[in-house]
């Protein structure tokens, strides 16, 4: 009997991922924020200073968080429970990045609606250390999933590969999935081709350093370096 010799070898993960899945329980919350969602989805700013990113009229972003701060998801009490449980999750994912003493500051927040034909396209989110998305209703199949951009790309050119099925990756985000990356990720949603509503919430993230990182000089900030 011949035994066919293994050739795989051992991938070697050298640096962390760059995106983390979770799941958190929002069937309390959802009741309690829908007012919230309907009134920022209905306010002018919603409907006249709408992002390049979506397929008008199909989808909504809100962008309610520029001009009425008390509509933002983050800032409803309701949502406590879900903020307090995102805290050390942070804190665990500042870790995997190696930021320096990083604490977290919500920089905004919003909601986005995606009805049949909805979509939001290929976009990063400038200056953003963090993205959470959080998918409040999604049915994980035909309403629609996120993909993730290779953010190799460019390097990747000259390879011999098919571009079609490697550059973007689709990650199933069901309701109650909770995904966390780096703003300078590639990526965008799925069309909803089955109709209902895909309800999705994002926090932006911003890092800030530790006092005692930069009075101790264990970070030294630009400004505040010494001239030779």
């Amino acid at each position: 009997m011949i035994i066919a010799e293994d050739y795989s070898g051992e991938g070697l993960h050298l640096w962390h991922p760059y995106v983390f899945k979770y799941e958190f329980d929002f069937s309390d919350i959802l009741p309690k924020i829908r007012p919230t969602y309907e009134a920022a989805l209905n306010h002018w700013a919603a409907k006249t200073d709408q992002t390049k990113v979506e397929t008008i009229p199909n989808s909504t972003t809100s962008r309610v968080g520029r001009y009425e701060y008390t509509l933002e998801p983050h800032n409803q009490e309701c949502m406590q429970p879900f903020n307090n449980w995102l805290g050390s999750r942070i804190s665990w994912v500042w870790d995997q990045f190696g930021y320096l003493g990083a604490e977290s500051e919500i920089s905004q927040s919003w909601f986005n609606r995606h009805e049949k034909g909805g979509q939001t396209k290929e976009h990063t989110h400038n200056c953003i250390e963090l993205v959470v998305a959080s998918y409040l209703q999604n049915d994980g199949e035909g309403q629609g999933n996120i993909e993730i951009k290779d953010p190799l790309e460019y390097h990747k050119t000259g390879y011999p590969y098919d571009a079609e099925k490697e550059v973007w990756k689709e990650i199933k985000c069901p309701t109650n999935t909770v995904l966390i990356f780096p703003g300078w990720v590639n990526h965008r949603s799925q069309v909803n081709k089955v109709g209902g509503e895909r309800m999705v919430m994002t926090y932006n993230i911003n890092a800030r350093l530790f006092k005692c990182d930069v009075y101790e000089n264990r970070f030294v900030l630009p400004n505040t370096l010494n001239a030779a």
